[in-house]
Protein backbone atom coordinates (compact mmCIF):
# COMPACT_ATOMS: atom_id res chain seq x y z
CA UNK A 1 0.00 0.00 0.00
CA UNK A 2 1.24 3.49 -0.87
CA UNK A 3 -0.32 6.43 0.91
CA UNK A 4 0.68 10.05 0.35
CA UNK A 5 0.31 12.41 3.29
CA UNK A 6 0.43 15.37 0.94
CA UNK A 7 -0.90 14.50 -2.48
CA UNK A 8 -0.15 18.00 -3.78
CA UNK A 9 3.55 17.95 -2.92
CA UNK A 10 4.58 19.65 -6.15
CA UNK A 11 2.29 22.59 -5.44
CA UNK A 12 3.49 22.95 -1.89
CA UNK A 13 7.20 22.40 -2.55
CA UNK A 14 7.45 26.07 -3.46
CA UNK A 15 6.34 27.09 0.01
CA UNK A 16 7.99 24.34 2.05
CA UNK A 17 10.80 26.61 3.20
CA UNK A 18 8.25 28.93 4.76
CA UNK A 19 7.30 26.40 7.43
CA UNK A 20 8.97 27.12 10.72
CA UNK A 21 10.50 24.29 12.72
CA UNK A 22 11.91 23.85 16.16
CA UNK A 23 9.02 25.58 17.92
CA UNK A 24 9.49 25.07 21.65
CA UNK A 25 6.71 23.46 23.68
CA UNK A 26 4.81 26.21 25.49
CA UNK A 27 4.35 26.22 29.22
CA UNK A 28 1.01 25.00 30.50
CA UNK A 29 -1.54 27.76 30.82
CA UNK A 30 -4.59 27.95 33.06
CA UNK A 31 -7.54 28.42 30.73
CA UNK A 32 -8.76 25.73 28.33
CA UNK A 33 -8.82 28.23 25.46
CA UNK A 34 -5.17 29.14 26.04
CA UNK A 35 -4.19 25.48 26.27
CA UNK A 36 -5.88 24.90 22.91
CA UNK A 37 -4.12 27.88 21.33
CA UNK A 38 -0.75 26.59 22.53
CA UNK A 39 -1.38 23.11 21.15
CA UNK A 40 -1.80 21.34 24.49
CA UNK A 41 -4.92 19.53 23.34
CA UNK A 42 -5.04 16.71 25.89
CA UNK A 43 -4.78 19.23 28.72
CA UNK A 44 -7.34 21.50 27.04
CA UNK A 45 -9.74 18.60 26.63
CA UNK A 46 -9.46 17.66 30.29
CA UNK A 47 -10.17 21.25 31.34
CA UNK A 48 -13.15 21.58 28.99
CA UNK A 49 -14.57 18.32 30.36
CA UNK A 50 -14.17 19.64 33.90
CA UNK A 51 -16.04 22.81 32.94
CA UNK A 52 -18.77 20.79 31.19
CA UNK A 53 -19.39 18.84 34.40
CA UNK A 54 -19.98 22.15 36.17
CA UNK A 55 -22.15 23.52 33.37
CA UNK A 56 -23.62 20.56 31.44
CA UNK A 57 -26.16 22.65 29.50
CA UNK A 58 -23.53 24.92 27.97
CA UNK A 59 -23.42 23.97 24.27
CA UNK A 60 -20.44 26.25 23.58
CA UNK A 61 -18.25 24.31 26.01
CA UNK A 62 -19.20 21.04 24.34
CA UNK A 63 -18.42 22.49 20.92
CA UNK A 64 -15.02 23.64 22.19
CA UNK A 65 -14.43 20.12 23.48
CA UNK A 66 -15.30 18.59 20.10
CA UNK A 67 -13.02 21.04 18.31
CA UNK A 68 -10.23 20.04 20.70
CA UNK A 69 -10.83 16.29 20.41
CA UNK A 70 -10.67 16.51 16.61
CA UNK A 71 -7.11 17.84 16.96
CA UNK A 72 -6.12 14.66 18.83
CA UNK A 73 -5.38 11.59 16.73
CA UNK A 74 -6.52 8.12 17.77
CA UNK A 75 -9.81 7.18 19.42
CA UNK A 76 -10.71 10.72 20.52
CA UNK A 77 -13.51 10.73 17.93
CA UNK A 78 -15.60 8.50 20.21
CA UNK A 79 -15.84 11.18 22.90
CA UNK A 80 -16.31 13.81 20.16
CA UNK A 81 -19.40 11.96 18.93
CA UNK A 82 -20.77 11.77 22.47
CA UNK A 83 -20.26 15.51 22.92
CA UNK A 84 -21.78 16.17 19.49
CA UNK A 85 -24.92 14.29 20.39
CA UNK A 86 -25.26 16.38 23.53
CA UNK A 87 -24.46 19.68 21.79
CA UNK A 88 -27.13 19.38 19.10
CA UNK A 89 -29.67 18.32 21.71
CA UNK A 90 -28.92 21.39 23.81
CA UNK A 91 -28.66 23.76 20.82
CA UNK A 92 -30.67 22.26 17.94
CA UNK A 93 -30.56 25.51 15.93
CA UNK A 94 -26.80 26.00 16.18
CA UNK A 95 -25.23 25.34 12.76
CA UNK A 96 -21.68 24.97 14.11
CA UNK A 97 -22.87 22.39 16.64
CA UNK A 98 -24.30 20.24 13.85
CA UNK A 99 -21.18 20.85 11.75
CA UNK A 100 -18.80 19.73 14.50
CA UNK A 101 -20.99 16.71 15.21
CA UNK A 102 -20.86 15.87 11.50
CA UNK A 103 -17.07 16.07 11.48
CA UNK A 104 -16.86 13.76 14.50
CA UNK A 105 -19.15 11.25 12.79
CA UNK A 106 -17.04 11.34 9.61
CA UNK A 107 -13.87 10.81 11.65
CA UNK A 108 -15.59 7.82 13.24
CA UNK A 109 -16.37 6.21 9.88
CA UNK A 110 -20.10 6.98 9.90
CA UNK A 111 -20.46 8.94 6.64
CA UNK A 112 -24.19 8.59 6.13
CA UNK A 113 -24.93 10.10 9.55
CA UNK A 114 -22.24 12.73 8.96
CA UNK A 115 -23.82 13.85 5.68
CA UNK A 116 -27.21 14.22 7.39
CA UNK A 117 -25.73 16.47 10.08
CA UNK A 118 -23.76 18.51 7.52
CA UNK A 119 -26.90 19.17 5.50
CA UNK A 120 -28.71 20.23 8.67
CA UNK A 121 -25.86 22.58 9.61
CA UNK A 122 -25.79 24.23 6.19
CA UNK A 123 -29.56 24.67 6.17
CA UNK A 124 -29.38 26.49 9.52
CA UNK A 125 -26.59 28.87 8.48
CA UNK A 126 -24.78 28.62 5.10
CA UNK A 127 -22.02 30.91 6.42
CA UNK A 128 -21.23 29.12 9.68
CA UNK A 129 -17.61 27.98 9.73
CA UNK A 130 -17.96 24.37 10.83
CA UNK A 131 -21.13 24.00 8.76
CA UNK A 132 -19.05 24.84 5.67
CA UNK A 133 -16.19 22.51 6.62
CA UNK A 134 -18.63 19.67 7.34
CA UNK A 135 -20.46 20.35 4.07
CA UNK A 136 -17.15 20.14 2.21
CA UNK A 137 -16.39 16.79 3.78
CA UNK A 138 -19.87 15.55 2.90
CA UNK A 139 -19.40 16.70 -0.70
CA UNK A 140 -16.07 14.86 -0.87
CA UNK A 141 -17.70 11.68 0.39
CA UNK A 142 -20.31 12.06 -2.35
CA UNK A 143 -17.49 12.58 -4.87
CA UNK A 144 -18.42 16.17 -5.62
CA UNK A 145 -14.91 17.58 -5.47
CA UNK A 146 -15.91 20.87 -7.09
CA UNK A 147 -18.51 21.57 -4.40
CA UNK A 148 -16.15 20.50 -1.62
CA UNK A 149 -13.50 22.87 -2.91
CA UNK A 150 -16.03 25.72 -2.98
CA UNK A 151 -17.21 24.99 0.58
CA UNK A 152 -13.68 24.92 1.98
CA UNK A 153 -12.68 28.06 0.10
CA UNK A 154 -15.73 29.89 1.42
CA UNK A 155 -14.83 28.87 4.97
CA UNK A 156 -11.25 30.09 4.49
CA UNK A 157 -12.38 33.36 2.92
CA UNK A 158 -14.86 34.13 5.69
CA UNK A 159 -12.57 32.94 8.50
CA UNK A 160 -8.95 33.21 7.29
CA UNK A 161 -7.47 32.90 10.80
CA UNK A 162 -9.06 29.52 11.53
CA UNK A 163 -6.97 26.52 10.48
CA UNK A 164 -9.40 23.59 10.19
CA UNK A 165 -10.49 24.10 6.58
CA UNK A 166 -7.01 24.56 5.09
CA UNK A 167 -5.80 20.91 4.99
CA UNK A 168 -9.09 19.75 3.47
CA UNK A 169 -8.90 22.50 0.86
CA UNK A 170 -5.33 21.43 0.09
CA UNK A 171 -6.56 17.95 -0.76
CA UNK A 172 -8.92 19.27 -3.44
CA UNK A 173 -6.28 21.18 -5.38
CA UNK A 174 -4.63 20.29 -8.66
CA UNK A 175 -0.91 21.03 -8.58
CA UNK A 176 -0.88 22.25 -12.19
CA UNK A 177 -4.09 24.30 -12.24
CA UNK A 178 -4.31 25.76 -8.74
CA UNK A 179 -1.03 27.58 -8.23
CA UNK A 180 -3.03 30.78 -7.73
CA UNK A 181 -3.90 29.49 -4.26
CA UNK A 182 -0.30 29.40 -3.02
CA UNK A 183 -0.87 32.68 -1.09
CA UNK A 184 -3.56 30.92 0.92
CA UNK A 185 -1.08 28.26 1.98
CA UNK A 186 1.44 30.89 2.96
CA UNK A 187 -1.36 32.23 5.14
CA UNK A 188 -1.99 28.74 6.54
CA UNK A 189 1.68 28.22 7.35
CA UNK A 190 1.74 31.48 9.30
CA UNK A 191 -1.02 30.12 11.56
CA UNK A 192 1.42 27.48 12.92
CA UNK A 193 -1.53 25.14 13.44
CA UNK A 194 -0.88 22.18 15.72
CA UNK A 195 -2.55 18.83 16.31
CA UNK A 196 -4.12 16.43 13.85
CA UNK A 197 -3.53 16.73 10.88
CA UNK A 198 -1.67 20.04 11.06
CA UNK A 199 1.41 18.83 12.93
CA UNK A 200 2.15 16.28 10.21
CA UNK A 201 1.92 18.92 7.51
CA UNK A 202 4.20 21.28 9.39
CA UNK A 203 6.70 18.49 9.96
CA UNK A 204 6.63 17.21 6.41
CA UNK A 205 7.37 20.58 4.86
CA UNK A 206 9.73 22.02 7.41
CA UNK A 207 13.05 23.40 6.16
CA UNK A 208 15.12 21.38 8.61
CA UNK A 209 13.43 18.07 7.74
CA UNK A 210 14.20 18.42 4.06
CA UNK A 211 17.76 19.57 4.74
CA UNK A 212 18.38 16.44 6.79
CA UNK A 213 17.20 14.25 3.92
CA UNK A 214 19.08 16.06 1.16
CA UNK A 215 22.49 14.47 1.57
CA UNK A 216 21.06 11.03 2.37
CA UNK A 217 18.96 11.02 -0.82
CA UNK A 218 21.97 12.10 -2.85
CA UNK A 219 24.08 9.27 -1.41
CA UNK A 220 21.31 6.72 -2.05
CA UNK A 221 21.05 7.78 -5.70
CA UNK A 222 24.79 7.30 -6.19
CA UNK A 223 24.65 3.72 -4.84
CA UNK A 224 21.90 2.55 -7.22
CA UNK A 225 22.78 0.25 -10.10
CA UNK A 226 20.44 -1.05 -12.78
CA UNK A 227 19.39 -4.70 -12.54
CA UNK A 228 17.80 -4.93 -15.99
CA UNK A 229 18.23 -3.47 -19.45
CA UNK A 230 15.89 -0.59 -20.38
CA UNK A 231 13.50 -1.28 -23.27
CA UNK A 232 13.07 2.11 -24.96
CA UNK A 233 9.93 2.98 -26.92
CA UNK A 234 10.46 3.72 -30.61
CA UNK A 235 9.56 7.10 -32.12
CA UNK A 236 6.75 5.39 -34.05
CA UNK A 237 5.28 3.97 -30.82
CA UNK A 238 5.31 7.36 -29.14
CA UNK A 239 3.73 9.18 -32.10
CA UNK A 240 1.03 6.51 -32.40
CA UNK A 241 0.12 6.65 -28.72
CA UNK A 242 -3.64 7.20 -28.40
CA UNK A 243 -5.26 9.35 -25.75
CA UNK A 244 -7.26 7.02 -23.44
CA UNK A 245 -9.88 9.74 -22.89
CA UNK A 246 -10.65 10.02 -26.61
CA UNK A 247 -11.49 6.47 -27.64
CA UNK A 248 -12.89 3.21 -26.30
CA UNK A 249 -10.34 0.45 -25.92
CA UNK A 250 -10.45 -3.15 -24.73
CA UNK A 251 -7.25 -5.08 -24.20
CA UNK A 252 -5.89 -7.92 -22.10
CA UNK A 253 -2.64 -8.24 -20.19
CA UNK A 254 -1.16 -11.43 -18.74
CA UNK A 255 -0.10 -10.84 -15.16
CA UNK A 256 2.21 -12.65 -12.79
CA UNK A 257 1.95 -13.13 -9.04
CA UNK A 258 4.25 -11.90 -6.29
CA UNK A 259 3.33 -13.04 -2.76
CA UNK A 260 -0.25 -13.21 -4.02
CA UNK A 261 -0.20 -9.72 -5.52
CA UNK A 262 -1.01 -8.91 -9.15
CA UNK A 263 2.08 -7.77 -11.08
CA UNK A 264 1.67 -6.02 -14.45
CA UNK A 265 4.22 -5.22 -17.14
CA UNK A 266 4.26 -1.41 -17.45
CA UNK A 267 6.41 0.85 -19.63
CA UNK A 268 7.26 4.26 -18.19
CA UNK A 269 9.27 6.66 -20.31
CA UNK A 270 10.02 3.69 -22.54
CA UNK A 271 11.45 1.55 -19.73
CA UNK A 272 9.81 -1.78 -18.90
CA UNK A 273 8.94 -2.32 -15.24
CA UNK A 274 7.04 -4.98 -13.33
CA UNK A 275 4.63 -3.21 -11.00
CA UNK A 276 2.20 -4.33 -8.32
CA UNK A 277 -1.37 -3.28 -9.13
CA UNK A 278 -2.41 -1.79 -5.82
CA UNK A 279 -5.92 -0.44 -5.21
CA UNK A 280 -4.56 0.76 -1.87
CA UNK A 281 -2.28 3.23 -3.69
CA UNK A 282 -4.95 5.57 -5.07
CA UNK A 283 -3.82 7.04 -8.40
CA UNK A 284 -0.13 6.99 -7.52
CA UNK A 285 2.65 5.64 -9.73
CA UNK A 286 5.64 4.81 -7.54
CA UNK A 287 8.99 3.20 -8.31
CA UNK A 288 11.70 2.01 -5.97
CA UNK A 289 14.85 4.15 -5.83
CA UNK A 290 16.70 1.48 -7.79
CA UNK A 291 14.06 1.22 -10.51
CA UNK A 292 13.54 4.96 -10.89
CA UNK A 293 17.29 5.42 -11.44
CA UNK A 294 16.93 3.74 -14.84
CA UNK A 295 14.68 6.57 -16.05
CA UNK A 296 17.66 8.89 -16.21
CA UNK A 297 15.51 11.87 -15.16
CA UNK A 298 16.17 14.67 -12.73
CA UNK A 299 13.69 15.07 -9.87
CA UNK A 300 11.33 18.05 -10.01
CA UNK A 301 10.19 18.00 -6.40
CA UNK A 302 9.89 16.05 -3.17
CA UNK A 303 6.98 14.35 -1.47
CA UNK A 304 6.25 12.76 1.86
CA UNK A 305 4.62 9.36 1.52
CA UNK A 306 2.80 7.71 4.39
CA UNK A 307 2.06 4.01 4.52
CA UNK A 308 1.59 1.22 7.00
CA UNK A 309 5.19 1.58 8.20
CA UNK A 310 5.12 5.31 8.82
CA UNK A 311 6.37 7.93 6.39
CA UNK A 312 9.31 8.36 4.06
CA UNK A 313 10.73 11.06 1.84
CA UNK A 314 10.35 10.51 -1.89
CA UNK A 315 11.22 12.40 -5.05
CA UNK A 316 8.93 13.34 -7.93
CA UNK A 317 9.82 12.85 -11.60
CA UNK A 318 8.02 14.00 -14.72
CA UNK A 319 8.13 10.75 -16.66
CA UNK A 320 6.06 11.61 -19.74
CA UNK A 321 4.15 8.64 -21.17
CA UNK A 322 3.19 5.40 -19.47
CA UNK A 323 2.03 2.35 -21.45
CA UNK A 324 -0.17 -0.41 -20.02
CA UNK A 325 -1.07 -2.96 -22.66
CA UNK A 326 -2.18 -0.96 -25.69
CA UNK A 327 -3.23 2.08 -23.63
CA UNK A 328 -1.08 5.16 -23.10
CA UNK A 329 -1.23 7.65 -20.23
CA UNK A 330 0.35 11.05 -20.77
CA UNK A 331 2.10 13.54 -18.49
CA UNK A 332 2.68 10.91 -15.82
CA UNK A 333 4.38 11.86 -12.57
CA UNK A 334 6.36 9.14 -10.78
CA UNK A 335 7.38 9.14 -7.14
CA UNK A 336 10.26 7.18 -5.64
CA UNK A 337 10.09 4.99 -2.55
CA UNK A 338 12.35 2.75 -0.50
CA UNK A 339 13.85 -0.31 -2.19
CA UNK A 340 12.73 -2.30 0.86
CA UNK A 341 9.03 -1.71 0.12
CA UNK A 342 8.55 -4.94 -1.85
CA UNK A 343 9.85 -7.38 -4.46
CA UNK A 344 8.57 -5.58 -7.55
CA UNK A 345 9.85 -2.44 -9.26
CA UNK A 346 7.05 -0.36 -7.77
CA UNK A 347 3.32 0.23 -7.42
CA UNK A 348 0.68 1.38 -9.88
CA UNK A 349 -2.47 2.58 -8.12
CA UNK A 350 -5.79 1.10 -9.13
CA UNK A 351 -7.32 4.56 -9.54
CA UNK A 352 -5.00 5.18 -12.49
CA UNK A 353 -7.73 3.17 -14.29
CA UNK A 354 -10.60 5.29 -12.94
CA UNK A 355 -12.28 5.36 -16.37
CA UNK A 356 -11.93 1.61 -16.81
CA UNK A 357 -13.50 -1.71 -15.92
CA UNK A 358 -10.86 -4.18 -14.70
CA UNK A 359 -11.66 -7.90 -14.98
CA UNK A 360 -9.22 -10.33 -13.34
CA UNK A 361 -9.26 -13.92 -14.54
CA UNK A 362 -7.41 -15.64 -11.71
CA UNK A 363 -7.70 -19.05 -13.33
CA UNK A 364 -5.61 -17.88 -16.30
CA UNK A 365 -3.71 -14.96 -14.73
CA UNK A 366 -5.14 -12.55 -17.27
CA UNK A 367 -6.45 -8.99 -16.88
CA UNK A 368 -9.02 -7.51 -19.29
CA UNK A 369 -9.26 -3.71 -19.28
CA UNK A 370 -12.21 -1.96 -20.90
CA UNK A 371 -11.98 1.84 -21.12
CA UNK A 372 -14.40 4.42 -22.46
CA UNK A 373 -18.03 5.49 -22.14
CA UNK A 374 -19.28 2.01 -23.08
CA UNK A 375 -16.82 0.14 -20.84
CA UNK A 376 -18.25 -3.00 -19.31
CA UNK A 377 -17.17 -6.36 -17.97
CA UNK A 378 -17.44 -9.62 -19.96
CA UNK A 379 -20.71 -11.43 -19.37
CA UNK A 380 -20.42 -14.10 -16.64
CA UNK A 381 -21.05 -17.73 -17.43
CA UNK A 382 -24.68 -18.75 -16.92
CA UNK A 383 -23.48 -21.67 -14.83
CA UNK A 384 -21.58 -19.47 -12.38
CA UNK A 385 -22.75 -17.79 -9.19
CA UNK A 386 -22.20 -14.03 -9.04
CA UNK A 387 -21.94 -11.57 -6.14
CA UNK A 388 -22.10 -7.80 -6.77
CA UNK A 389 -21.17 -5.20 -4.16
CA UNK A 390 -21.55 -1.43 -4.69
CA UNK A 391 -18.48 0.30 -3.34
CA UNK A 392 -17.62 3.87 -2.46
CA UNK A 393 -14.74 5.80 -4.02
CA UNK A 394 -13.08 8.15 -1.56
CA UNK A 395 -9.95 10.07 -2.60
CA UNK A 396 -9.48 7.42 -5.28
CA UNK A 397 -9.61 4.50 -2.85
CA UNK A 398 -12.21 1.72 -2.77
CA UNK A 399 -14.23 1.56 0.45
CA UNK A 400 -16.37 -1.58 0.70
CA UNK A 401 -19.15 -2.14 3.25
CA UNK A 402 -18.50 -5.24 5.36
CA UNK A 403 -20.13 -7.01 8.29
CA UNK A 404 -17.95 -8.68 10.91
CA UNK A 405 -19.08 -11.76 12.81
CA UNK A 406 -22.55 -11.46 14.25
CA UNK A 407 -22.66 -7.67 14.05
CA UNK A 408 -25.70 -6.33 12.26
CA UNK A 409 -24.40 -2.95 11.10
CA UNK A 410 -22.05 -2.64 8.15
CA UNK A 411 -18.74 -0.80 8.44
CA UNK A 412 -16.30 0.43 5.81
CA UNK A 413 -13.07 -1.37 4.97
CA UNK A 414 -10.42 -0.53 2.38
CA UNK A 415 -10.18 -2.94 -0.55
CA UNK A 416 -6.44 -3.32 -1.02
CA UNK A 417 -5.02 -5.61 -3.71
CA UNK A 418 -1.57 -4.85 -2.30
CA UNK A 419 -2.46 -6.41 1.08
CA UNK A 420 -1.23 -10.00 1.44
CA UNK A 421 -3.48 -11.20 4.31
CA UNK A 422 -7.16 -11.91 3.66
CA UNK A 423 -8.00 -9.15 6.10
CA UNK A 424 -6.49 -6.99 8.82
CA UNK A 425 -8.68 -5.21 11.35
CA UNK A 426 -8.08 -1.81 12.87
CA UNK A 427 -6.90 -1.91 16.47
CA UNK A 428 -10.12 -0.12 17.45
CA UNK A 429 -12.27 -2.82 15.86
CA UNK A 430 -10.11 -5.58 17.35
CA UNK A 431 -10.45 -4.07 20.83
CA UNK A 432 -14.23 -3.95 20.40
CA UNK A 433 -14.26 -7.63 19.54
CA UNK A 434 -11.97 -8.37 22.48
CA UNK A 435 -14.48 -6.85 24.93
CA UNK A 436 -16.77 -9.81 24.28
CA UNK A 437 -14.06 -12.42 24.92
CA UNK A 438 -12.11 -13.78 27.83
CA UNK A 439 -8.74 -12.12 28.34
CA UNK A 440 -6.92 -15.37 27.56
CA UNK A 441 -8.43 -15.49 24.05
CA UNK A 442 -6.25 -12.72 22.64
CA UNK A 443 -2.78 -11.30 23.06
CA UNK A 444 -1.36 -7.81 22.63
CA UNK A 445 2.00 -8.02 20.89
CA UNK A 446 4.59 -5.78 19.26
CA UNK A 447 5.71 -6.95 15.82
CA UNK A 448 9.13 -5.75 14.70
CA UNK A 449 8.51 -5.71 10.99
CA UNK A 450 8.02 -3.16 8.23
CA UNK A 451 5.14 -3.71 5.84
CA UNK A 452 4.91 -1.82 2.56
CA UNK A 453 5.55 1.89 2.17
CA UNK A 454 7.15 3.85 5.01
CA UNK A 455 10.45 3.65 6.84
CA UNK A 456 9.96 5.67 10.03
CA UNK A 457 8.15 2.99 12.06
CA UNK A 458 10.08 -0.30 12.31
CA UNK A 459 7.36 -1.98 14.39
CA UNK A 460 3.63 -1.87 15.12
CA UNK A 461 1.22 -2.95 17.84
CA UNK A 462 -1.18 -5.80 17.17
CA UNK A 463 -3.93 -7.83 18.80
CA UNK A 464 -3.88 -11.50 17.82
CA UNK A 465 -6.88 -13.67 18.71
CA UNK A 466 -7.26 -17.40 19.26
CA UNK A 467 -10.68 -17.50 17.62
CA UNK A 468 -12.04 -16.63 14.19
CA UNK A 469 -14.74 -14.32 12.88
CA UNK A 470 -16.52 -14.14 9.54
CA UNK A 471 -16.05 -11.20 7.20
CA UNK A 472 -18.96 -10.67 4.81
CA UNK A 473 -19.40 -8.10 2.06
CA UNK A 474 -22.54 -6.10 2.88
CA UNK A 475 -25.38 -4.99 0.58
CA UNK A 476 -24.48 -7.66 -1.95
CA UNK A 477 -26.78 -9.00 -4.62
CA UNK A 478 -26.56 -12.64 -5.57
CA UNK A 479 -24.42 -15.10 -3.66
CA UNK A 480 -23.26 -13.83 -0.25
CA UNK A 481 -19.66 -14.63 0.62
CA UNK A 482 -18.48 -15.12 4.17
CA UNK A 483 -14.76 -15.59 4.63
CA UNK A 484 -13.26 -16.67 7.92
CA UNK A 485 -10.61 -14.41 9.42
CA UNK A 486 -8.46 -16.90 11.28
CA UNK A 487 -6.66 -15.78 13.24
CA UNK A 488 -8.15 -12.35 13.79
CA UNK A 489 -5.40 -9.83 13.47
CA UNK A 490 -5.79 -6.20 14.53
CA UNK A 491 -3.01 -3.70 13.77
CA UNK A 492 -2.67 -0.12 14.93
CA UNK A 493 -1.17 1.04 11.61
CA UNK A 494 -4.71 1.02 10.17
CA UNK A 495 -5.84 3.51 12.82
CA UNK A 496 -2.58 5.48 12.69
CA UNK A 497 -1.02 5.34 9.23
CA UNK A 498 -3.54 4.42 6.53
CA UNK A 499 -3.78 7.79 4.80
CA UNK A 500 -4.27 10.45 7.49
CA UNK A 501 -5.94 12.59 4.82
CA UNK A 502 -8.96 10.26 5.00
CA UNK A 503 -9.73 11.49 8.54
CA UNK A 504 -11.99 8.44 8.55
CA UNK A 505 -12.00 5.41 10.86
CA UNK A 506 -11.81 2.25 8.75
CA UNK A 507 -12.75 -1.05 10.39
CA UNK A 508 -9.98 -2.79 8.47
CA UNK A 509 -8.41 -3.76 5.17
CA UNK A 510 -9.69 -6.49 2.84
CA UNK A 511 -6.73 -8.07 1.05
CA UNK A 512 -6.11 -9.91 -2.19
CA UNK A 513 -6.85 -13.44 -0.78
CA UNK A 514 -10.51 -12.47 -0.33
CA UNK A 515 -10.78 -11.75 -4.06
CA UNK A 516 -8.89 -14.91 -5.02
CA UNK A 517 -11.74 -17.03 -3.74
CA UNK A 518 -13.50 -16.16 -7.00
CA UNK A 519 -12.37 -17.33 -10.41
CA UNK A 520 -13.18 -13.95 -11.97
CA UNK A 521 -13.31 -10.56 -10.24
CA UNK A 522 -14.35 -7.25 -11.81
CA UNK A 523 -13.63 -3.81 -10.38
CA UNK A 524 -15.87 -1.40 -12.28
CA UNK A 525 -14.60 2.08 -11.43
CA UNK A 526 -17.12 4.09 -13.53
CA UNK A 527 -20.13 2.35 -11.98
CA UNK A 528 -18.51 1.66 -8.57
CA UNK A 529 -19.25 -2.05 -8.54
CA UNK A 530 -17.24 -5.02 -7.33
CA UNK A 531 -18.33 -8.30 -8.92
CA UNK A 532 -17.07 -11.75 -7.94
CA UNK A 533 -17.86 -14.79 -10.08
CA UNK A 534 -17.66 -18.32 -8.70
CA UNK A 535 -17.77 -21.69 -10.41
CA UNK A 536 -21.10 -23.19 -9.34
CA UNK A 537 -20.00 -26.68 -8.44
Amino acid sequence: MRIVVNAESVLLSSISLLVLSGISQPARAESADTLFTKGLFNEASSKYLHEIKSDPHNASLRMDEIRTLLRIDGDSWQEAITQGQAAVKIAPDNADAHGLYSMALMRGGMPEEAVTQANKALSLNPKAYFALVAAGRAAEWNENKKQAKADYLKAITLFPHRATAYPYFLGTLDSDKDKKYIPLFKQYVKLHAKGFPHSDLMRDFSDSHFLKQKEKNKADDQKVTSSFAPAKATAAEVSAAPNPAEEDVVYSIPFTRDDGGIVLPVKIHGVLYHMLLDTGAGDGVTLTHQAVHTLGLDPVGQSVQSGVSGYEIGKIYEAGDMQVGTEYFHNVEVESMSDASGHTDGLIGGYVFKKSVLTFDFANNNLIISTGKDAKAPEPSQDDAVMTVPFHLYHGYIFVPVVLGDRTKSEYALLDTGCEPLGVLSIHTAKDLAKLQNSDSYENVTINQRLGVGTSDPSFNALIFRFSVDLTMAHATGLPLMEELNPIFGANFIDRSVDPSFDFQLCGIVGIPYLENAKIVTIDYPHKLLTMEYANN
